[in-house]
This record gives structure tokens, sequence and C-alpha cells, in this order.
């Protein structure tokens, strides 16, 4: 897999090394401030183009749990306040439904372990929803 070929979506804890990292790899990123900024659908939109022009190539979605605010998904080893919200991180799963090249995806970063129960459940809950989202469910 061709770093050409990823983007970064929803950063906003992000070490001096995984920085360089990204910037020497030319990997797109995109922080929260972008989707603050712009919004998560000209976001999704960038990184669709970027990833795959003309919608031309499968798309993985590999969907850490944490870039999801840990008010909604607290069940993950990695919280950092000001993460995506419930919608965001809908939309997101939804859009790449769209497109209709969702090759494969896996969610990461889960640990029920972390929490109580209800979070356990809230966090589990939402990645089969996210899942759902991203093979097409949709409210209508």
């Amino acid at each position: 897999l061709s770093p050409a070929n990823l983007a970064y979506i929803g950063l906003r804890d992000v070490d001096p090394g995984e920085r360089d990292l990204i910037k020497d790899l030319g990997i797109r990123a995109y922080s929260m401030y972008e989707v603050d900024r712009y919004g998560i659908g000209s976001v999704m939109e960038h990184a669709l183009a970027h990833i795959s022009p003309n919608n031309s190539k499968p798309l993985h979605l590999s969907y850490d749990i944490d870039a999801v605010d840990p008010a909604v998904a607290p069940a993950t080893g990695t919280m950092v306040r000001g993460g995506f919200n419930l919608r965001e991180a809908h939309y997101i799963a939804e859009r790449v439904a769209e497109t209709g090249m969702l090759g494969s995806m896996d969610i990461v970063e889960v640990n029920p372990m972390l929490t109580d129960s209800v979070g356990a459940e809230a966090t589990v809950d939402l990645g089969v929803n996210l899942v759902a989202s991203a093979l097409g469910n949709r409210i209508l």
C-alpha cells in the first residue's frame, strides 16, 4: 500500500515522530481543525478525490474508534477529547458506502475492558453501526 493512497481524517493528538512520518511519507492528513473549519463533507470529498480519483479504486476503511470523541465511544485506550461526534463518525462511513467502492473495512482501538459496561456497550454498538453504515445501511 502506497502512502500516496492514504488519508488520515480527524487527527488531534499526534506526537512529533508521527507528525514527521506523515510529512516525510506525504500522507494526506486532515486534523480536527480542518473538519471544524470545512466540515466533514468537504474533508471527505477532498480525501476521496485524493485516494481514488474518478472513484476508480477499491477502498479500505480502517476506522480507529479513538477518532470518535470519548463521550461517544469511551471504550478505547487513547481517549482524547474533541473527536468526531456521532453524526461525523457515521458520515464518513456513509460517504464511503455511497462510492460503491468499499472493498474492506476494519474497526480498531476498541477495548471494552477500559470502561464500565455502559461505555463498553455504547462503543461496541457504535462500531457495529459504523460497519452497517459503510455497507450502505440508511435511515431512508
